[in-house]
């Protein structure tokens, strides 16, 4: 749905997990952070602006393991016909759950560089 923010996973089985926020948060003609967090299974927190949203789970439930695959950002999962319209600059993956005040850091940090 347009403007809203939507995390989501699939596994090599092609089991797939989903979660969206429940209003439109994403904005055109601007730069904008954004930052998802999945610390377990059925644990996830979407930000926008370094602040918290509610996410609900819309489809799947896939567990996390340590098995490494393919990786894409900015489209919807293994369909090749939904993809992000607009740059996505500074992507980062980390090997650990990022804490609130983390997230609110690098939204800081974003923030110092022009745009």
């Amino acid at each position: 749905v347009t403007g809203e923010l939507t995390f989501g996973w699939t596994d090599d089985s092609g089991s797939f997990e989903t979660y969206d926020t429940s209003a439109s948060v994403v904005s055109t003609g601007r730069w904008q952070h954004k930052c998802a967090v999945r610390a377990s299974a059925n644990s996830v927190a979407l930000y926008v602006g370094g602040s918290s949203l509610s996410a609900t789970s819309i489809a799947g439930d896939v567990a996390i393991t340590t098995t490494p695959g393919s990786i894409a950002i900015g489209r919807a999962g293994g369909l090749n016909l939904q993809y992000f319209d607009g740059k996505i600059d500074d992507a980062r993956i980390y090997n650990r759950a990022l804490t609130a005040d983390e997230i609110k850091q690098l939204y800081q940090l974003g923030g110092t560089v022009l745009r």
